[in-house]
Order: structure tokens, then sequence, then C-alpha cells
């Protein structure tokens, strides 16, 4: 179970990718010192095509899964819950405006978060998780940058090296990961867009990025991933957006690949916004 959890987190389809730097500052205001509103989202809906035979085809829409994810907002503009496809993570925040942990609840698995920070940078996460009440995963991740370039990641299962996650950059963007899964080494490389993420006024979005996901400030155009031990083991995923006037995506066809299928994925998304 070890095994599959660490790679399953690695290889998480980044529909978006994130910054672990805190973006906590005072709130913008206009020219007479009124709040400025800003743009944040509330809903993405997702349609993902089934292949045929594949459970729940028969009830689809063209071939077409939809699922949803929403967001809501507290009084201060943070984001306060985020429901995904039925699972509900919320979020609390420190004395300093910054996410000091989050919780997951997905049926009878609980999973609680607390983060801790050095300056504006986040060290560690502590994440346990609870099935059924009893502690089934506790897990300890510690980031390492240079300068606010988020360079490592160490991840430790109850103390035990589970794996390191290594970031090469190119500008402000990482552009490879490399995982040493303690049995499944992986690559995956990156390229981007130059526009703006649908999380950039959100403080919570380094919440939204733990425990792996590298720091970006754009969008991700196209992923490739390499299982290291397998051989002729490849994924790939191609990222088409359409953007609206404030240049933040509207839309996203995402086309995934993987070398044991002939056949293609493909999962539309579509992102609504709204101004606090």
């Amino acid at each position: 179970m070890k095994k599959q959890f660490t790679l399953a987190m690695a290889c998480v389809a980044m529909l978006f990718v994130f910054s672990c730097k805190n973006t906590s500052t005072p709130e913008p205001t206009n020219d007479d010192n009124t709040p400025k509103k800003v743009k944040v989202p509330i809903k993405i809906t997702y349609s993902r095509k089934l292949q045929p035979g594949e459970p729940g085809f028969g009830n689809t829409v063209d071939g077409y899964q939809t699922t949803f994810t929403t967001f809501a907002y507290d009084d201060k503009k943070r984001l306060s819950i985020r429901l995904q496809q039925g699972v509900e993570t919320r979020f609390t925040y420190d004395a300093n405006g910054r996410v000091g942990g989050f919780t997951t609840t997905n049926g009878t698995t609980l999973t609680e978060a607390t983060i801790s920070y050095e300056g504006d940078l986040v060290k560690t996460v502590r994440s346990k998780t609870y099935v059924n009440g009893a502690l089934a995963l506790d897990y300890v991740y510690t980031y390492n940058y240079t300068g606010n370039k988020l360079m490592e990641i160490i991840h430790k299962w109850d103390g035990q090296l589970a794996a390191t996650y290594q970031f090469t950059y190119t500008g402000a963007n990482p552009t490879k990961m490399t995982v040493r899964d303690i049995s499944n080494p992986m690559d995956q490389e990156f390229t981007y867009d130059d526009k703006k993420t649908p999380y950039d006024n959100l403080s919570a979005k380094v919440a939204l990025s733990l425990p792996v996901t590298p720091f970006s400030l754009n969008n991700v155009l196209t992923r490739a991933n390499k299982l290291i031990n397998i051989a002729n083991n490849t994924s790939s995923a191609t990222n088409v957006y359409t953007y609206d006037a404030d240049g933040f995506p509207k839309t996203q066809v995402s086309t995934s690949l993987v070398s044991q299928s002939p056949t293609p994925s493909e999962t539309r998304s579509t992102i609504e916004y709204t101004e606090l």
C-alpha cells in the first residue's frame, strides 16, 4: 500500500500547478481606498470521455461523464471549503493569514494536515489519515529551497524515507520533477503557457498544491512521465486552454496517453469565476 500511495501522489494528473510559497498580502484597494474586487474560481466542471466497457459508460451522454469541483469563501475572501467530487476539504488560517492546515473528509476517511513555515515558505506538512477513526497513514513532507524556489521535497512515512522529489527550473517554472520512490522512480517533464492560473488570487493556493506539486506561475501545457524501472512505461498529457479578457483560463481540453493503451483519454473542463 505504501508503494502504491507514494506513486499515486506523484502521478496525479495536475490540472494546474501552484506555488509552495505563501502569498498572503494586504487586501488590495482602489484609488479611493475602497476594497478592490478579486476574481476567484467558484466552480470547475469536468467532462471525461469514457471508453466503451468502462463503468458508467452506458449512463453517459456522448460517452462523457461529468463531475464538479466547487469553492466557497469566508468573509475575508479566503478559500474556506473545496468540494471535489464529493470529497470535502476545509481550510484554516493562522494569525498571519497563512493556511495553517486543512482537513479532508471522504466517507469514513479523514485526513488532517498541519503546515509549518520558515518566513513565507512552507517548511513541513504533517498529514495524518484516519479510516473509521483509526490512524492509517502518518506522513511528513519537508521542503527545501534555493532562494524562493522549491528544489526538493523529502517524504517520510513513520520516520522512514518513502520518496524524494527534486526539481529543475527554466525561469520561474519547474520543467522537470525527478521522483525517487523507493521502488518506482519516475521522471516528469513540463511545459507551460504564459497566462494566469485560476488560483492566482487565492492565499490558499499553497494548500491546494500540497504535498508534492512544484512551484509554477503558469498553467501546464504538456506533461511527460517515464517510469525508470519499467521498460516502455510512459504517459503524456497535452492541455489546450482558452482564456478570458483578464488572462484567466476559462476552458481546458486535456488529452492523455499511456504507453500500454492505444486509445487516448480526454477531459474537458470549464472554469467559472466570481468576484469578491
